[in-house]
């Protein structure tokens, strides 16, 4: 299967100027994104991930070089067909949730299809499928303030997914959440990357979201440092050459292996012990013969 490029740069870089300095926030960075990838892209504060994280989503376009998505150069575009691409091929979850306060949880996963010409009902229905494989089955009609914080980061993953984006941009999706619900969410996000088909990108400064990724990327003062691919996170794509099921299967047969294993036969074991049994003596016999050679001296 041929790896399909989603997302390209090209030496882009990004300034900013406070007052009369100029801030170099990303420092001539060179990325591809294939389809079905898991990339998590690790960096102390203030390292640029968040930044480059605005490039590659066609949040903002960077000072020099180009960033291309599905082959087209972002910065020759106007600002309607960079909302199109927005819109239509990209997914956003955000540290904070984003969530609309005095709507429902269903309202507010429909919100991204307002401005569409899209079958509402058939949204709709869409939307609660979505919800309730998400387990907020129950949660339809509660607002933002009547949910948990791992309840309201499920929200803005369905809302995130409702117009089928080919690529979803998460920004520190589990730093406002305590360990427990957060694992719950790096769960939701693999279970997008296996059985939804999604390619995620995930901007942290926690490292260990790099334990999920099938693509390791450690960004410092606006630089790649590494860019790993990590190939036991590739074959277990539901898209590759692995699906779930064959993982299990997989894994049962280890342990099918593991629990056959022959055991020696009586004759070979009774001679194995025979055999340690004399080491032990004649190991015994030598540093008794040692330490009476040292009395003796």
């Amino acid at each position: 299967m041929v790896d399909v490029e989603l997302i390209k740069t090209k030496g882009i870089e990004k300034n900013y100027r406070l007052g009369s300095t100029i801030v170099q926030a990303l420092r001539g960075i060179d990325i591809t994104i294939e389809n079905k990838e898991f990339i998590v892209i690790v960096g102390p504060s203030g390292s640029g991930k968040s930044t480059l994280l605005h490039m590659l989503s066609a949040l903002d376009t960077p000072s020099k070089g180009t960033v291309l998505i599905n082959g087209r150069d972002i910065s020759k575009m106007d600002d309607h067909s960079l909302a199109m691409i927005r819109r239509n091929k990209i997914g956003f979850i955000f540290q904070t949730f984003n969530l609309i306060p005095t709507l429902t949880a269903l309202e507010n996963v429909l919100m991204p299809i307002e401005p569409t010409n899209k079958d509402k009902i058939k949204m709709t229905k869409q939307a609660i499928v979505l919800l309730k494989d998400f387990g907020l089955g129950n949660r339809l009609k509660h607002k933002p303030s009547e949910l948990s914080g791992g309840e309201r980061q499920r929200v803005a993953i369905a809302r995130a997914l409702i117009n089928d984006p080919e690529i979803i941009f998460a920004d520190e999706p589990t730093g406002n959440l305590d360990s427990k619900t957060g694992g719950k969410i790096i769960d939701l996000l693999k279970k997008l990357n296996k059985e939804y088909g999604k390619t995620i990108v995930v901007v942290t400064h926690d490292e260990s979201l790099l334990n999920f990724a099938t693509r390791k990327i450690f960004i410092k003062d606006g630089r790649i440092l590494k860019d790993v691919k990590s190939h036991l996170g590739t074959k277990h794509r539901g898209t590759g050459t692995m699906n779930s099921k064959s993982i299990n299967s997989e894994e049962n047969s280890l342990k099918e292996t593991k629990s056959v294993k022959k055991k020696p036969s009586r004759g070979k074991w009774t001679a194995r012990k025979h055999q340690k049994i004399n080491e032990k003596r004649v190991s015994k016999k030598v540093g008794w013969r040692l330490n009476v050679k040292t009395w003796l001296k």
